[in-house]
């Protein structure tokens, strides 16, 4: 018989388990260590996930941020550019048939003689343009003269106030009256408000209403918005010398003549730049601090949009009448 000792010797050499032996079942298979070490995230991990994850967020917002600011601006500078453009042909297109006479004066000066008071937008002083203009046609019939006005004012409401939200902004105004309507009061009809030795003590650009005159309200309207400046240069018509602001066809100087030419000057800003300027005009006026209104000269002359032409005359040296 086997000793004790014997079958135990016998069981290891045999691959026999001590469980075998004893009728334990078998023990059991260990995961494999890389199992085990599997486990949850940490705060700290978590809290460095969700940082990471709000820089990128953040990134996204400040690119798209971005992208729409230049969107809004170049939208804004191309529809400033295209209001620009449009002003100035209307002003081209009125000043090219522009006449001269000895009854019909051509009037260009600085804004400052008018009852309302100076016309001045973000500290500049525009000017204002008043001549008759006769439209080139093909119909045998008489050419239409009218009279024709261009200035800037306050942006208002159609009813002529003020609008809050336009309050430190500017329009620029056409007023264009058909002459052969508009004859002085009771006056024969070839006797109209632009003739010179029939206006008498007031000059017939000065007057208002249905004699003529910038501000007759049925003929006047918007031509563009946001103005900045205004400004109209011609050289005296005979005696030569530097283009000027003021201009006046009845001047000894200009013989009633038209200028050479006229150089027209039209600044404008776009609808967020200007909401921007009046807010600077409106601190630099209630505060009366000089650096504020610097401030605000240098933002409209920086982001500001200049528009400029030369304009020659059709009718300059005469023009013929009609049957």
């Amino acid at each position: 018989m086997r000793t004790l000792k014997q079958l135990c010797d016998t069981g290891r050499t045999s691959g026999v388990g001590r469980g075998s032996m004893t009728g334990m079942p078998p023990a059991v298979p260990q995961p494999p260590e890389s199992l085990t070490a599997l486990r949850a995230f940490t705060l700290i991990e978590l809290l460095a996930a969700i940082t990471i994850l709000m820089l990128i967020v953040s990134m996204l917002v400040t690119i798209f941020a971005q992208s729409d600011r230049a969107w809004r601006v170049g939208t804004g500078r191309a529809d400033t550019n295209t209001e620009g453009r449009a002003a100035i042909n209307a002003i081209v297109q009125d000043l090219e048939y522009a006449v001269a006479d000895d009854l019909i004066s051509f009037i260009m000066r600085p804004d400052v003689e008018r009852p309302e008071g100076d016309n001045i937008s973000y500290s500049y002083t525009n000017s204002e343009i008043s001549f008759v203009s006769m439209l080139e046609n093909a119909s045998p019939q008489k050419r239409n003269a009218e009279e024709v006005h261009y200035w800037v004012r306050p942006s208002t409401t159609d009813d002529g106030n003020i609008a809050a939200k336009s309050l430190g902004r500017y329009q620029l105004m056409r007023t264009k009256v058909n002459t052969y309507e508009k004859p002085l009061a009771g006056a024969p009809k070839d006797r109209k408000a632009y003739n010179n030795q029939l206006s008498g003590s007031s000059a017939w650009y000065m007057r208002n209403g249905d004699n003529g005159g910038r501000n007759n309200e049925t003929n006047r309207g918007v031509l563009a918005e946001n103005i900045t400046a205004l400004a109209f240069y011609a050289p005296p018509a005979t005696s030569g010398g530097p283009p000027r602001l003021t201009y006046d066809s009845t001047d000894a100087a200009n013989s009633n003549q038209l200028p050479l030419y006229v150089d027209v000057v039209l600044e404008l800003l776009s609808d967020e730049d200007a909401q921007r300027a009046a807010q600077l005009e409106s601190r630099a006026a209630q505060s009366g601090n000089p650096q504020l209104k610097q401030q605000m000269v240098n933002f409209v002359d920086k982001n500001s949009r200049r528009y400029t032409t030369r304009v020659y005359f059709q009718n300059r040296a005469g023009y013929r009448k009609r049957p």
